[in-house]
């Protein structure tokens, strides 16, 4: 099987203290997607620098599009195509010359450059804001130029560091419906970090860190399948003393979050019993499939919320 990614028991440590990767191993086929989704501190931008070559590996192996990250690592950037966190275009020149300055890195250039990126921005909806200065798109916009920049020279991977930070919730569900376009279309894999559940629910594969371990891994469907029920969510003002009664009485166990307590179940009768033994308690019910912020909470005994603050 021809993989996009594979990590080997990756471990990774900063100042010889702090523990930033325990043992991470991943595989990633070729043409398809991950999402590494986790709380700030979870490891997803350690993973991250490694596998975009700009940490050095410690312990543990790496491989991207089947090139060692350690020995082949100029082949490696140049299957590789990167969106960071933090913006980097050049805001003082247009969409068009940032494009380019991009294309002659990798060396493209001429007619076949020009071409290429005209396709590019008629695709992305930018054909008519190709000679706007950058500085004065859209934080959308510009994230729209970061990716195209990233796959002007057609990489095998791309890969995106919680690239819709800051934007709009349609400006965001805009930068995920051309990834998964060009993905399609081109065949590209695509690996990126998020600590939002539903970014995380458009990936292929989905990697779950916490404290810097691989608590999780499976498509998105195979993980909530791991929950054995639906989540029956409860809103009470007294949800603490509400909580103890049920586990006392009706023998349940029972999990916090957000100021509302959930239970696990399958069972039709334990809900009905809830309602009518509680009812004076209770200020709404919800019953649910199980999401990936359940799976997160099963597998850390966390609130997905309290452990990114």
């Amino acid at each position: 099987m021809s993989l996009a990614l594979e990590t080997i028991d990756l471990c990774y440590s900063y100042d010889n203290k702090r523990s930033a990767l325990k043992n991470v191993s991943l595989q990633v086929p070729l043409h398809k997607s991950l999402a590494i989704l986790g709380p700030n501190g979870g490891g997803k931008t350690t993973l991250f620098r490694l596998i975009s070559t700009l940490s050095q590996l410690q312990e543990g192996q790496a491989f991207l599009a089947g090139l060692d990250i350690c020995k082949k690592e100029d082949e490696v950037r140049r299957v590789l195509g990167v969106v960071f966190q933090s913006p980097s275009l050049d805001t003082k020149l247009t969409v068009e010359e940032n494009l380019i300055h991009q294309g002659h890195l990798y060396g493209l250039s001429g007619k076949s450059l020009r071409n290429l990126i005209s396709e590019f921005l008629e695709k992305f909806h930018l054909s008519e804001r190709k000679k706007d200065i950058v500085q004065n798109l859209s934080g959308g916009l510009k994230r729209r130029v970061e990716l195209i920049r990233a796959l002007l020279h057609q990489p095998k991977v791309l890969i995106l560091d919680e690239p819709t930070t800051g934007l709009d919730p349609s400006a965001r569900r805009e930068f995920w419906d051309l990834v998964q376009e060009t993905q399609k279309e081109k065949g590209t894999s695509v690996i990126y970090t998020t600590h939002l559940f539903e970014e995380a629910e458009r990936c292929d594969q989905l990697a779950i860190l916490d404290s810097g371990e691989l608590v999780a891994f499976g498509s998105p469907d195979e993980l909530t399948s791991e929950i054995g029920g639906n989540i029956l969510s409860i809103k009470s003002k007294n949800f603490h003393s509400l909580k103890e009664k049920i586990e006392k009485e009706m023998k349940l166990s029972c999990r916090v979050v957000h100021d509302s307590i959930r239970i696990e179940t399958n069972n039709n009768s334990e809900v009905e019993s809830i309602f009518q033994k509680y009812q004076n308690d209770l200020e709404s019910v919800t019953l649910s499939k199980p999401t990936l912020e359940d799976v997160y909470i099963l597998k850390t005994g966390k609130n997905f919320i309290a452990a990114s603050n």
